[in-house]
């Protein structure tokens, strides 16, 4: 494939064609020749380039012009969702969200309800009853441990959440080793905006093949997208 940059006075328009599902690549210039369509050289800015049929592009900016764009309603508030590092250690089903609170009270104040990217469909969501285990890293929030050495931080982790503490032993090794941690291995990693979590949103998975997104107004935490990690979910808050 050979691309020049033109001036748009040389060449105003060129020929694009998203190359369908089908076709031999025998058939590429036929294809190419019968069902291309023209793309204004002019269209081309900084904000995206759009190779699309002159009316998904006029159906575009007949959106644009008619609405507000979501990034400045929102006003840039355009969150990451959460990265355990371990999944297995922080996120459970509702059985085990249950035995949690049965054992110690406690529990129940750190049990979210919890999404993944997958449950995120067209316009809803289908939640799995699941919960994540929500300890906020010492740098955000202040606990009974924070401050602490390490030996005496987990004597007081461990009398301030006993059912958490329990569950999380089997799982010491991997917590220590993980990356995505907070300022103690039991800790989740750093996130200024907790609270965002609680608020009404739109959630989008960071990794769809269609268009998926929901609102939100239950308080779902979400699963944040780490492609080095596959552990730690996929999915995005908006």
């Amino acid at each position: 494939m050979l691309l020049e940059r033109t001036k748009p006075v040389d060449a105003p328009e060129f020929r694009a064609l998203t190359w369908p599902v089908g076709p031999a690549l025998d058939d590429f210039v036929r294809v190419v020749r019968e069902q291309s369509f023209a793309i204004p050289q002019a269209s081309l800015d900084s904000t995206g380039w759009r190779l699309e049929g002159s009316a998904k592009r006029d159906l575009l900016a007949k959106l644009r012009a008619g609405g507000t764009p979501l990034g400045e309603y929102c006003k840039g508030r355009f969150y990451r969702g959460v990265l355990t590092g371990l999944n297995d250690a922080f996120v459970v089903d509702r059985a085990t969200r249950d035995r949690l609170i049965a054992e110690h009270p406690s529990s129940a104040a750190v049990l979210k309800p919890y999404l993944r990217g997958r449950d995120v469909k067209r316009w809803k969501v289908e939640s799995q009853d699941l919960w994540l285990i929500t300890i906020a890293s010492s740098e955000n929030t202040k606990h009974p441990w924070s401050g602490k050495s390490l030996q005496d931080a987990e004597k007081a982790y461990a009398k301030a959440l006993p059912a958490i503490h329990a569950f999380h032993q089997p799982f010491r090794e991997a917590l220590i080793a993980r990356a995505d941690q907070g300022k103690y291995f039991w800790e989740l990693r750093s996130c200024a905006y907790w609270k965002e979590f609680e608020e009404p949103k739109i959630i989008v998975p960071a990794i769809t093949d269609t268009v998926n997104y929901a609102s939100d107004d239950e308080g779902f935490s979400c699963a944040g997208c780490d492609r080095l990690n596959p552990g730690a979910g996929s999915g995005e808050c908006h």
